[in-house]
């Protein structure tokens, strides 16, 4: 018998046969009671089923977090600045701007440290590279590792259809190590997919782009390029850069020196005049600031800028408020400014002299280069 059955049969009849309103009142109760229950048994169910649903949601988003940041480190590029060092001997490596031409880039680095006899052959390496995220390698690829001489500087050299996409280099060193020291000397570990991963072997791994927008174009690059074009492309280059700079700096001091120069001394010819020296006389008058009566300590101390200067001396220095006194301590002044000037074009000129010395020093490096190269083409892919 039903619940609704049972409720029915409770609600009694009065005189009239008509239900009571007491019976009518408690079975509306129940009623509601019923109703009520029902619902929350259904609201606890829709909660259930919320609860659980914001959970998957909750995890389901923890995951693919988790797969995008991997993704994301797997294809993050390597900075420069980054010092990456071999697994095992601990060596070294710094990026350097890479550029490329065509179907070639070239990824220069400086290494530092180690065995020289082991570090600076190319022929003790092999270079594979690796895919990076989801961006697929070029299926025609070829690289070669050179070393430029002993000085550290080296180049991975790639060519193929190389896409506008991230990829893993990875330079081994198959090398044996001379001493268990030196093999202790690194971490044990590379960085591949954007998280270290120990290996059994001494290498170093790190991402580029070697098409990306921002790599400079460099049309000497070639498949035909020698030795001291690769350095220059690779090294030298920004060698050269970093010395225009300072040239041009140092001529840019020299030049607004030596201008400040003529000007004190236009000065003292002024004051020479006025005075009644001779026009080209700088010699220094000890005396002078005994006998000076300034108004200022500026000039009592020969201490002024040029507005001082142009507000109490002027273009006409004889007709001027300033005693004789005064103007021999100016005078002063500008003699000690002239013989700072002058220690300061000495110094522009040795900064240029050494901006010569070191541009002839790198011209004979880049022209050694193919006597003290080194390459191997041996190349692989990594999965």
């Amino acid at each position: 018998m039903s619940k609704k059955k049972e409720v029915d049969q409770d609600i009694r009849l009065n005189k009239k046969g008509k239900p009571k309103k007491f019976d009518l009142l408690k079975h509306w109760f129940i009623v509601k009671r019923d109703q009520i229950r029902s619902n929350l048994q259904t609201l606890r169910s829709i909660l259930i089923i919320g609860c659980l649903g914001v959970m998957f949601l909750a995890l389901l988003g923890g995951w693919n977090h988790s797969r995008v940041k991997q993704l994301n480190d797997a294809m993050k590029l390597s900075d420069l600045d980054q010092e990456l060092t071999f697994s095992k001997s601990g060596v070294e490596l710094k990026l350097l701007p890479p550029s490329k031409n065509g179907n070639m880039a070239v990824i220069p680095f400086k290494m530092n440290g180690g065995d020289e006899t082991t570090v600076y052959d190319a022929t003790n390496y092999k270079v594979f590279v690796r895919k990076a995220g989801k961006a697929d390698l070029p299926e025609h690829i070829s690289g070669s590792l050179v070393m430029l001489g002993t000085n550290g500087y080296g180049a991975v050299v790639l060519r193929g259809d190389l896409k506008q996409a991230p990829m893993q280099v990875i330079i081994r060193n198959d090398k044996d190590l001379t001493s268990k020291e030196d093999s202790d000397a690194g971490s044990g570990k590379i960085i591949l997919d954007g998280k270290e991963v120990e290996v059994p072997y001494n290498a170093v791994a790190f991402t580029t782009n070697p098409k990306a927008e921002n790599v400079k174009v460099k049309k000497q690059i070639s498949k035909d390029m020698s030795y001291p074009e690769l350095y220059k492309v690779a090294v030298a280059d920004g060698q050269l850069l970093s010395l225009k700079r300072d040239e041009d700096q140092a001529k840019s001091d020299l030049k607004n020196a030596e201008e400040r120069k003529a000007e004190m001394e236009r000065r003292v010819r002024q004051l020479n005049n006025a005075l009644g020296r001779d026009k080209d006389d700088y010699k220094y008058n000890t005396k002078a600031d005994e006998q000076s009566d300034a108004t200022t300590d500026v000039f009592r101390e020969g201490k002024f800028d040029d507005s001082e200067y142009e507000g109490k001396v002027g273009s006409d220095p004889e007709n001027s408020d300033l005693s004789n006194a005064d103007m021999d301590t100016v005078r002063n002044e500008l003699i000690s400014q002239i013989d700072t000037i002058n220690d300061d074009i000495e110094t522009y000129k040795a900064q240029l002299k050494t901006v010569e010395n070191n541009r002839d020093e790198l011209q004979q490096t880049i022209d050694s280069m193919s006597d003290l190269s080194t390459v191997t083409n041996n190349f692989g892919i990594s999965k």
